[in-house]
Parts: structure tokens; sequence; C-alpha cells
């Protein structure tokens, strides 16, 4: 696209992918054993919590890449990484969302505080979940190509750059 610098990358190779992935359940795979080491038991509860540990770690990274690569040749060379990582980690947000929506469906298994009343009473978490979730889903429909273009790349970087507001 050459209305759009060449830092933007569109397309991921698949070794790009199954590193990102490996980086993200590696990621998972230790705050399920932390879980454990502090005397936790295994559960879709640890799960879904570890899902999001992860997701938000892989975005966190995603996020300080840009201002880093401006310092760093090293971390420049990830560049290319970043939309996968990107990927992965709203993907993993969106399992997280999944999960908490299951719990909501089966009370039983939801731990007892966490009730309509709970998220009512603490409806400032709430609505920054739910505006969260709807940026996630505004950056995953944005990262492909074929919507970049009919976006136009002024707009098309304004939306990204809204995940700063995460």
């Amino acid at each position: 696209m050459s209305h759009l610098p060449p830092r933007h990358v569109f397309s991921n190779s698949k070794r790009q992918w199954i590193i990102s992935i490996a980086i993200y359940l590696a990621v998972f795979a230790f705050f399920m054993w932390y879980h454990e080491v502090r005397g936790k038991p295994y559960s879709l509860w640890t799960t879904e919590k570890c899902t999001a540990i992860a997701a938000s770690i892989l975005l966190g990274m995603v996020l300080a890449m840009g201002p880093l690569s401006r310092i760093s040749g090293r971390i420049r060379a990830w560049l290319p990484y970043r939309r996968s990582l990107g990927l992965t980690g709203a993907y993993g947000m969106l399992v997280h969302v999944v999960l908490v929506l299951f719990y909501l469906k089966t009370m039983d298994r939801f731990p007892d505080k966490y009730t309509l009343a709970y998220y009512l009473e603490h409806w400032f978490l709430s609505i920054t979940g739910i505006l969260s979730l709807i940026i996630f889903l505004l950056l995953i429909v944005t990262s492909y190509q074929t919507v970049s273009k009919k976006l136009g790349g002024s707009l098309w970087l304004k939306i990204q750059k809204g995940s700063y507001l995460l």
C-alpha cells in the first residue's frame, strides 16, 4: 500500500504466527504454573484469568514496541511480529471474554461474589471492559489489508492508534 508508511505489515509469515502463538502460550503456561505454586487449584476460573494476563502482556509488548523501536535496533527487528503478536493477544482477550460469559451463563461455576449485582456495583469496571472489547474488535477488523484499503491510510492509522487508549 503506497499511502501507508513501509513500517506497517499487513501479512505475516507462518513462522511469525507460530512464534507469536508460542510466546502467548509460554506466558499463559507460566501463569498457570504460578497459580499452582501459590496453591491455587486448576480450574476454568484460573484458565480464564491466565488467558487475560497472557493477552495483556502481549498487548503491552506490542504497544511498547513502537516507541522502543526508535531507541533500539534489536527491538526494531521485532516490528514485523507486531501485527501477529497484537492479533494473538486480541484473540486471547476474546477467549477471556467468552470464558467470562460462560461463567455468567453457568453461575454454579462462577464464584459467589460475582453476580449481576457485583457488576452493577462495579459499573466503572464493567463499562471499561465493554469499551475495551469494542476497541479490540475494531482493531482486529481493521488489521487486515482489505479493510485498511477501504478506510484509507489516515483513518486506518487513527483507528490503530486508538489502541493506546487501552
